[in-house]
């Protein structure tokens, strides 16, 4: 069953993308092209026939561990797209995926938005856990995931953006009922990453925003997938702003 529907924060509404042009504009910005190379619309002819495979993946009988979904982010107050967030297939798990315009970072709106539908995911799917893949260098994604409560797991090479280069792999994991808030508690001697953030973040804040501020892990693509079943998914969802 196809459907369209919408979930609301305070501040934002996720929605099934659309809006083509606003797609194409954000997918062309610096952060963009520095941290999601492969995400880029050559076209608006392009843009919406990534818009239309998008929409058609909304399919609540299907799961996020074979189906992508991709919500547009959308600005409450403006009623503007101002960016992605999404659930979708990596290997034999579930992977997040969000990118938020140029203009609009540093208000929150991606730790809003990947919160909620990481919240969404866990209780409507029932899967086990949610991961966050990011490039080493990118701190700005490293930091949203970390406030959402995402624990660091590993650091590794990983087929990422077409290239291999090093990863930084967190994973959320879902609370059972009789599980206390300690469920996703880090380790006694472990960190959950945000120390080892600290120098590059204080770098971040004196302005070295353009290498540190992408704001944005990559959707869809962090590993080769099998060709046969996922080859479509692919080459489409790569080319998400």
């Amino acid at each position: 069953m196809r459907t369209v529907f919408r979930i609301e924060t305070p501040s934002l509404v996720l929605r099934p993308q659309g809006d083509t042009q606003r797609m194409l504009e954000m997918s062309r910005e610096d952060c963009a092209r520095q941290w999601l190379p492969s995400q880029i619309y050559r076209d608006e002819r392009h843009a919406a026939t990534a818009v239309a495979y998008l929409i058609g993946q909304f399919n609540l009988d299907a799961s996020p561990t074979t189906n992508a979904f991709v919500f547009g982010v959308e600005e409450k107050v403006t009623g503007r797209l101002i960016g992605h967030v999404g659930l979708s297939p990596l290997f034999d798990t579930v992977e997040v995926g969000f990118g938020i315009a140029t203009s609009e970072q540093r208000k929150g709106y991606a730790t809003e938005g990947v919160a909620r539908v990481c919240a969404w995911g866990l209780e409507r799917f029932s899967i086990p856990a949610i991961v966050g893949v990011t490039d080493k260098q990118n701190v700005a994604s490293q930091r949203v995931l970390i406030r959402c409560g995402f624990i660091r797991k590993e650091e590794k090479m990983m087929r990422f953006q077409g290239v291999d280069r090093p990863v930084v792999v967190f994973e959320l994991r879902r609370k059972e009922p009789n599980q206390s808030a300690a469920a996703n508690r880090r380790p006694a001697g472990q960190s959950d990453g945000s120390d080892n953030l600290s120098a590059t973040l204080a770098a971040a804040e004196d302005g070295q925003t353009k290498t540190q501020n992408g704001g944005q892990t990559v959707l869809g693509n962090s590993g080769d997938r099998d060709a046969r079943a996922r080859g479509r998914f692919q080459r489409v969802v790569n080319a998400c702003p």
